[in-house]
């Protein structure tokens, strides 16, 4: 399986698939992640990205793609972040990722960390226009929401 991590950062978290998957591939837009993201993970293929799309990937495709976190401040920019995942993936890929769910946590209009809120019902409308099934989720209502998408 050839898996895809987006803002892979430094690697710490593609450091255990790279033991267990045949191609791991980190894209990050910030140079200096990328290069610790090489030195921390040499087996994997580290990208250089730029912040709206990543056109050298356009090859390639994916079974399997985590996102640690996707926290903007507008639905439209994450739902633009999972439109650009789903161009990567095959048909049955999972995209795993987290984003906001609790709606009482207000963040101010300049934050990037906390995101917007999404419910459950928000979650699976975005699956359904950007080409996915919802078919889990865990922690609707809280601050950690993780949803897996399967591209259908």
């Amino acid at each position: 399986m050839k898996v895809l991590e987006i803002d892979c950062g430094a690697g710490r978290v593609m450091r255990a698939p790279s033991t267990i998957f045949g191609e791991v591939h980190g894209a990050d837009v910030r140079p200096e992640m990328v290069r610790l993201a090489r030195a921390a993970v040499p087996s994997a293929f580290i990208h250089p990205i730029g912040a709206a799309t990543l056109p050298m990937l356009a090859h390639l495709y994916f079974d399997f793609a985590p996102v640690a976190c996707s926290t903007h401040r507008s639905y439209k920019i994450i739902q633009s972040l999972v439109c650009e995942v789903a161009e990567f993936l095959r048909p049955g890929a999972l995209f795993k990722f987290e984003v906001q769910g609790s709606s009482n946590v207000k963040s101010p209009p300049d934050d990037t960390w906390l995101g917007v809120p999404f419910s459950i019902e928000q979650a699976t409308e975005m699956a359904h226009a950007t080409g996915f099934e919802l078919r889990f989720h865990a922690g609707a209502g809280e601050e950690r929401f993780w949803l897996w998408y399967f591209k259908r």
